[in-house]
């Protein structure tokens, strides 16, 4: 279900998802995995928010640019 929301784009409830999936069963590698991709696009929204709010941030632009690698290897990934 984690994977349904984030692929809708819905981060919010992926995460929930994930997090419930996880309270069930803390070894469930996959759904640790699939929470770490949900995590990297959370916090890329929450920087490119900030970002929108006050584009001169100087720690900003670098934080996005950190992530791109990131989000390169999960695309196609929650």
């Amino acid at each position: 279900l984690g994977v349904m929301y984030a692929i809708k784009g819905d981060y919010s409830k992926a995460k929930a998802s994930l997090d419930a999936a996880l309270l069930a069963n803390p070894k469930y590698a996959t759904a640790l995995e699939n929470l770490g991709d949900v995590l990297v696009n959370l916090a890329r929204q929450a920087y490119e928010s900030s970002f929108s709010l006050d584009a001169k941030s100087p720690s900003l632009r670098p934080k996005i640019e950190r992530l791109r690698p990131i989000l390169d290897m999960t695309q196609g990934k929650p």
